[in-house]
């Protein structure tokens, strides 16, 4: 039969190394026990009742946990649900080293307390997860805002999240933190641009007063359709972003130079941008797309 501290070093690794002592006196560790192992260093205290075993790296998902139990009752949300859930969305976003949780406000150290009622949660042991739309939402709140549209702009592409979901939680939320820029990343995902940098050109483009353009156009060729980021249809003349975080992998470059070929062997003329030719040089940008207008124009 296995003793109270096997048993307590099970279950802190069922639990990422973070447990309770009520949960460690449960399992028969007696105070006097377990005041003994904290003095040797096998257990830190965090907090009056939260212990963290020796060795547990010190990072975004161990601080959740921790935060969890010293606010009992909350929802770890946000880049809190994100550690704790894995790979998703998010993935190349950098969440920062402080736990998001919605819950009532107390003395819980380096947390970030939001308010988001009625917020869907699932259980992982003794925490309260949040659902991945609603940890999405929250994020998108209240990320710095390039990280935010980056976020929402990856979470429609891979359908973590629907537009339609986005509506709904502006008008549940309506009035609370953050939804000004939830708006905001809405209505970005809303005109079509699939990356920021295609949010950029759009902005471009309307500031410029070209007409005639169509976001994320779908784009009828000899062996079926292509999408293109921007396309003049009048014009065949498409307009492609190579954005940020995206279309960075083999099989997306390939695609884009496969559709690149098709339209350009159809009669379409393509001009291709990086994110930085939007954000650092986007007067040139405008005059060459403006050039390549009037001369389809005198055509």
């Amino acid at each position: 039969m296995s003793s109270p501290t096997s048993r307590g070093l099970a279950l802190a690794d069922h639990q990422g190394g973070v447990v309770t002592r009520s949960q460690l006196y449960t399992l028969g560790l007696t105070p006097r026990t377990l005041s003994r192992r904290v003095g040797d260093g096998l257990w830190l205290p965090h907090g009056r009742d939260v212990l963290v075993l020796r060795g547990t790296p010190d990072d975004l998902a161990t601080r959740s946990r921790v935060a969890g139990l010293r606010h009992p009752g909350s929802v770890l949300t946000g880049p809190s649900a994100a550690a704790l859930t894995g790979d998703g969305p998010w993935r190349g976003i950098d969440l920062g080293d402080h736990p998001w949780l919605v819950g009532r406000r107390n003395q819980t150290p380096a947390a970030r307390v939001l308010s988001h009622p009625g917020i869907a949660s699932v259980g992982d042991g003794p925490w309260r997860i949040a659902v991945a739309n609603d940890a999405i939402i929250d994020m998108l709140r209240f990320l710095p805002v390039d990280d935010a549209r980056n976020l929402g702009f990856t979470a429609v592409q891979t359908r973590a999240i629907r537009l339609r979901d986005l509506a709904i939680a502006a008008e549940r939320l309506n009035g609370l933190a953050g939804m000004q820029q939830l708006a905001e990343v809405h209505r970005d995902l809303a005109d079509g641009a699939h990356s920021y940098g295609e949010r950029e050109l759009l902005v471009l483009l309307r500031q410029a007063g070209l007409r005639g353009w169509e976001a994320n156009a779908r784009v009828s060729l000899p062996g079926g359709y292509v999408v293109v980021d921007v396309a003049f249809r009048h014009w065949r003349l498409a307009i492609e972003v190579d954005g940020r975080a995206f279309h960075t992998d083999r099989r997306s470059f390939q695609r884009d130079r496969t559709r690149q070929n098709r339209l350009t062997n159809a009669g379409w003329t393509v001009l291709r941008y990086t994110w930085e030719d939007v954000t650092r040089r986007p007067e040139r940008v405008v005059a060459e797309i403006e050039a390549a207008c009037s001369r389809a124009a005198s055509h």
